[in-house]
């Protein structure tokens, strides 16, 4: 009972409408535990197997979808990888979230993730337990009003 109780309420702050997570995870089985986990903590979930499919639903939501809370991407993907979506959306000065998973954690993805600005980057075999907890956390971050170019804590 108290595990369904946690469930509903993960994330009551945010309750004005459902956050949505794009999850771009190549790996068909892994994508559907990460997408079903992601939604029993209280998300909205966008499922994407590809790198450009996860940049056509960014596109879309600048344009007329609701916007994307979160992105979490698998480093390496078939067409565009993580990282490169992290650089788009840097480009295009987005503040949205990105987690990102990496197989191979080297050293040098997550210096080029922290640089790009990774809210998070997390190796493989994944803890799934921490991933929702960072989840939450990173969507919590975006929420908060900026002030000057900095977070008002």
């Amino acid at each position: 009972m108290q595990g369904q109780q946690e469930q509903h309420d993960a994330l009551p702050e945010l309750k004005s409408r459902s956050r949505r997570v794009l999850l771009a995870e190549g790996d068909a089985a892994l994508r559907r535990l990460l997408a079903r986990m992601l939604r029993r903590s209280g998300f909205d979930v966008i499922e994407s197997s590809s790198g450009y499919e996860t940049l056509e639903w960014l596109g879309r939501s600048l344009i007329d979808e609701p916007p994307i809370d979160l992105v979490i991407s698998d480093v390496r993907m078939p067409g565009y990888d993580g990282l490169n979506i992290l650089a788009s959306l840097r480009q295009a000065d987005s503040r949205t979230p990105v987690i990102l998973i990496a197989a191979f954690g080297s050293t040098t993805v997550h210096a080029a993730a922290a640089r790009l600005g990774a809210f998070a980057t997390v190796d493989k075999p994944l803890d799934v337990g921490h991933l929702m907890i960072l989840a939450r956390s990173a969507v919590r971050a975006a929420a908060r009003p900026m002030v000057a170019g900095k977070d008002e804590s």
